[in-house]
């Protein structure tokens, strides 16, 4: 479980700093993410980060939360997400699921999906 936390904070972090390569370590080839207004396989969320798409400017996680079901492993993070979207800065509370497997011995992102909370 301790492996989950850390592998989504690496993943934060590297979309924090727009870095693909740690991207395309922590993230399966075939993963999807689902956002409020698309979905994208992994190579377009790091395009669309590369380009930035989305700024991920200031990530806040309240709380993280796993949870294992068979072979896959789920992290929820709650958290205020403030991004820079298409030039717009938007501040939003989330709940993100990530789900995650195992691939060669470490776990990898397979899907990441956010959903928009109200306090």
């Amino acid at each position: 479980m301790k492996d989950a936390i850390q592998t989504s904070q690496q993943i934060w972090n590297a979309m924090h700093e727009e870095n693909r390569k740690d991207l395309e370590t922590y993230i399966m080839p075939d993963a999807w993410f689902v956002h409020m207004g698309i979905t994208a396989d992994r190579d377009e969320e790091i395009d669309i980060i590369e380009k930035r798409g989305i700024v991920y400017d200031t990530i806040d996680i309240e709380k993280q939360d796993v949870n294992t079901v068979g072979l896959v492993t789920f992290v929820y993070s709650k958290m205020k997400l403030t991004a820079i979207v298409n030039g717009q800065t938007v501040t939003n509370p989330f709940v993100v699921t990530e789900a995650y497997i195992e691939d060669e011995g470490k776990l990898r992102l397979a899907s990441m999906s956010y959903t928009r909370i109200n306090y």
